[in-house]
C-alpha cells in the first residue's frame, strides 16, 4: 500500500526527494562504473541515466536551469574537479547536459517517437564521442611529446645485473617508473604486458619496468614479483637518479627514449579509458621507422 499525504505539496516534496535521491545513486554508479571499467563508460551511462532522469520527473514550474542544478548538481561540481584532474570533465559535462536535454524533450511539443529519435541520435553522438574521442582526449592530457638528450644513468634487474642507458643505443626504449604501493601502476601493468608481448623477439625495443620508489629496495621488489603473476622484465632504481633525471613526480610515469638516447615521450598517471596499449605500440612504431 503506498504511502499517503496529506496535502499535494506533500507528494511534490516528497516525489522531489526522491528523485533527488535517484540522482545521486545513478551519480555515485556511473563514478563506481568510472573507477572500475573506465571513464569513457562512465559517460556514456552519465548520458543516460540523466536523460531519463531528467525526462521522467514531475513537471516542475521553474525554469529548466534550476531544474538542471537540482538534478545535477553533483556533475556540475565534478566539471569544477577538472581544474584538478581534467579527465573527468566528460564525464560531468554528459550529465549535466543530458540533464538538461531530459528536462527539455519533456516540454516540447512533438510526438513520442520524434522525442526517442532526438534522445536517440544525442546518446549516439555521446557514444560516438566517449569511445572514440575520449581516449585521445585522456591521451593528450597525460601525454608530452618532447625532444631532448638524456643523461646516462643505470638500473639493475632482479639477479642485481646493471644496465646503462648509453648501453641502448640503437634501441628504442620503454621506461615505467612505478612503485608496490601505487594501484594504477598496477593495473597499467595489464596493458604493458600486452605491448612487451607485442614485441617479442624484436631485439630493437627494449622495457625496462624499473620500481622507482627509493624506500622499497631490491628485495621488496623481488618479493612483490614473486607474489604476483605480471610478464614483465622488472628493474630497480636503486640509486634514484634514473627517476631525477626525468623529474618524476607522480606514479606512474611513463618515458620512451628513442634509438639515440632523446626522451621523445613522458606520460603521467593511468587511465583505463585511453586505450594505452595501442598507444604505445603506435609510438614504439613511430621511433622504430626513424
Amino acid at each position: 500500500m503506498g504511502k499517503e499525504f496529506e496535502s499535494d505539496e506533500e507528494r511534490k516534496a516528497h516525489e522531489k526527494k526522491m528523485t533527488n535521491y535517484m540522482s545521486l545513486f545513478s551519480f555515485l554508479l556511473v563514478f563506481l562504473v568510472g573507477y572500475y571499467f573506465g571513464m569513457h563508460y562512465a559517460a556514456i551511462l552519465a548520458a543516460v541515466f540523466s536523460l531519463l532522469i531528467g525526462y521522467f520527473i514531475e513537471e516542475s514550474p521553474d525554469p529548466i536551469w534550476k531544474q538542471t542544478w537540482s538534478l545535477a548538481s553533483p556533475y556540475a561540481i565534478i566539471i569544477a574537479v577538472g581544474v584538478i584532474n581534467a579527465a573527468v570533465i566528460p564525464v560531468g559535462a554528459a550529465g549535466v547536459i543530458f540533464t538538461a536535454l531530459g528536462l527539455h524533450l519533456k516540454t516540447i511539443k512533438q510526438s513520442i517517437p520524434v522525442k526517442v529519435m532526438i534522445a536517440g541520435i544525442a546518446v549516439s553522438l555521446a557514444t560516438y564521442g566517449s569511445l572514440v574521442e575520449y581516449p585521445k582526449f585522456a591521451q593528450g592530457l597525460m601525454s608530452t611529446e618532447t625532444h631532448e638528450s638524456l643523461p646516462n644513468f643505470e638500473v639493475i634487474d632482479l639477479q642485481g645485473n646493471k644496465t646503462q642507458l648509453n648501453d641502448l643505443q640503437g634501441k628504442v626504449v620503454l621506461i615505467d617508473y612505478w612503485a608496490t604501493w601505487c594501484k594504477p601502476c598496477r593495473d597499467e601493468f595489464k596493458e604493458l604486458e600486452t605491448v612487451v608481448k607485442h614485441f617479442e623477439g624484436n631485439n630493437d625495443v627494449v622495457f625496462l619496468i624499473t620500481n622507482a620508489d627509493t624506500r622499497e629496495d631490491l628485495k621488496k621488489v623481488q618479493g612483490f614479483v614473486q607474489n604476483n603473476e605480471y610478464q614483465l622484465p622488472f628493474y630497480n632504481d636503486e640509486t634514484g637518479r634514473a627517476s631525477q633525471i626525468i623529474g618524476l613526480k607522480s606514479y606512474p610515469t611513463l618515458i620512451l627514449v628513442d634509438k639515440y638516447g632523446n626522451l621523445r615521450l613522458k606520460h603521467i598517471g593511468y587511465s583505463n579509458a585511453e586505450n594505452l596499449t595501442e598507444f604505445l605500440i603506435t609510438k614504439i612504431d613511430e621511433l622504430l621507422a626513424e
